[in-house]
């Protein structure tokens, strides 16, 4: 039950710094890095096991479905063929 907390309380930190991000105008990818990146330099806090499949069900969708809605179409075409040669591997 300790994991489920600890899951709801990213989720909860991950959309309060995507509003942050929104708000002060640059992209919310690098405030979540810098977040982690500071939370990793606090010395007392307990060490949290997460299963690496909760990461790729629970946070990776989310973050892929709104960068695929904020693509302008010129990247998007820029990178058609290495997007393509990814998906035939």
């Amino acid at each position: 039950m300790e994991n489920y907390a600890v899951v709801i309380f990213i989720l909860a930190v991950m959309i309060g710094l995507s509003a942050i991000a929104d708000r002060i105008k640059i992209p919310y990818p690098i405030l979540l890095i810098i977040a982690g990146i500071a939370v990793g330099f606090v010395p007392s806090l307990p060490p949290i096991d997460i299963n690496p499949e909760i990461i790729f069900l629970i946070f990776l969708p989310p973050l892929l479905y709104d960068a695929a809605f904020n693509i302008s179409f010129n990247e998007f075409k820029t990178n058609i063929n290495t997007i393509f040669t990814q998906l035939l591997r």
